[in-house]
């Protein structure tokens, strides 16, 4: 009776925490142009969900699936920018009036 409770609490994922759990993301920041990352996606089959220009340069590019970042991240791996490129924040840095 209990090897069933037993089997799904210990292969459940609320048994790690979150912290400790290694999920790839979908979001990828890429040293190319819009354009090229584009072209790049579309040559590897990738779905694109969301893209931006970094400030530095570059661009952040979100992904529809993790086996699409996973893909990208390994064909594209020359182009990756570390997590260091700040992307522009989204909220006004003025009170609106």
């Amino acid at each position: 009776m209990f090897t069933g409770l037993r089997s799904r609490v210990h292969g459940s994922l609320k048994m790690y925490p979150r912290s400790s759990r290694k999920e790839a993301g979908r979001v990828i920041l890429l040293a190319l142009d819009e354009g090229e990352a584009i072209v790049k996606c579309l040559l590897l089959k990738v779905a694109i969900s969301a893209i931006e220009s970094l400030p530095g340069g570059g661009v952040c590019l979100v992904c529809r699936d993790n086996d699409g970042a996973t893909l990208l991240t390994r064909e594209l791996h020359s182009y990756v920018i570390d997590d260091a490129a700040k992307k522009p924040p989204n909220r006004p840095t003025a009170p609106l009036t």
